[in-house]
């Protein structure tokens, strides 16, 4: 969802950052927030923000609910490496 996205944004020099970061970092994160309990949960809620600001046309909503996407990934995954470094995991 987020690469066809990224690929209508017509962008083609930011999708292919995008996309060469997101090979890289991507297999990691899902391993990481599969470690937190609430990261399904809240990424299905964010996932759904996205879709219906697209249906509405709504370009600042869905700029809105992608970066509660991306940064919830990241506050999630880095929870799962504190605990991790704490051996609580």
């Amino acid at each position: 969802m987020h690469h066809t996205l990224y690929r209508n944004a017509n962008m083609p020099i930011l999708q292919e950052t995008i996309e060469n970061l997101w090979w890289r970092f991507s297999p990691y994160l899902h391993i990481y927030a599969a470690e937190v309990p609430d990261y399904k949960a809240m990424a299905i809620r964010n996932h759904e923000g996205i879709l219906n600001a697209v249906r509405e046309k709504n370009a600042k909503g869905v700029c809105k609910w992608l970066t509660l996407d991306l940064n919830t990934a990241v506050d999630f995954v880095t929870a799962a490496l504190d605990a991790r470094e704490k051996g609580e995991k």
